[in-house]
């Protein structure tokens, strides 16, 4: 998961975007807050107290990790959508540079949660012999949207009258930058999460419930980010209204 749009959006937004009404914005923040509480729910499910006892609760919880993953997948192609004229479609002279990092930061956040989707649909138990190449996509979807998120961290400390990084620059966009760090650590958790679920790490019950303990924690700070971008949404459109 990774809220590029919005965030950039509220750090400085450029005079070449289309404007963004506020049902277009809380439409994008829920499809990342139901995504969110798919993850978190489908991740507590691969607990073995809750599996050995429910047959259904791995399949429910492949299925979960699936329509979560659609729904970021969803989110991100709107942020795609919404900076696609300088990216792919009419890259020219007149596009400005930080626009064109803000779409490729879009895209590469996009690639990292199709490579999420791919895992998700291979953790649903009627593709079993292909588990393990589904948490593989699962680990390199991991890497692809944490270094995405550190690049975006590393523009958003650039947004300075020198365009050099300064660590001050970060907290002047507190909010925007918590968010961030909440995804990114809700991506690490996912890496660590998935590799200690690859069958040679994964042998044990215990061994299952740590792995699960990562999902779970990635999983809240995806839904961490979720809400504190809803809340920056709104906070922003009722001050402006009032």
């Amino acid at each position: 998961m990774n809220p590029m749009d919005e965030a950039d959006h509220l750090i400085a937004p450029s005079l070449d975007e289309r404007p963004r009404s506020f049902l277009w914005q809380i439409f994008q923040c829920s499809l990342y807050l139901l995504g969110s509480c798919c993850f978190t729910i489908g991740s507590c499910l691969y607990f073995t107290e809750i599996y050995q006892i429910h047959a259904a609760a791995l399949s429910a919880a492949g299925w979960l990790f699936t329509i979560g993953s659609t729904m970021f997948v969803c989110a991100d192609l709107q942020d795609w959508w919404d900076y696609r004229t300088g990216y792919c479609f009419q890259l020219n002279s007149s596009t400005k540079t930080r626009d064109l990092k803000i779409e490729l930061n879009v895209f590469g956040s996009m690639i990292g949660i199709a490579f999420y989707l791919v895992g998700s649909l291979l953790f649903i138990p009627i593709f079993e012999d292909f588990l393990t190449i589904g948490e593989w996509f699962f680990i390199f979807g991991s890497v692809i949207c944490s270094l995405s998120l550190v690049w975006k961290l590393y523009r958003i400390a650039c947004e300075n009258l020198e365009q050099k990084f300064r660590c001050q620059t970060l907290f002047q966009s507190k909010t925007i930058v918590l968010m961030d760090l909440f995804s990114l650590i809700g991506n690490l958790c996912f890496f660590f999460g998935t590799i200690l679920f690859l069958p040679y790490l994964n042998t044990t019950n215990s061994s299952q419930n740590r792995a699960t303990g990562f999902f779970v924690f990635g999983s809240i700070s995806f839904l961490l980010t979720s809400i504190l971008l809803l809340v920056s949404i709104c906070s922003s459109h009722f001050s402006i209204k009032d």
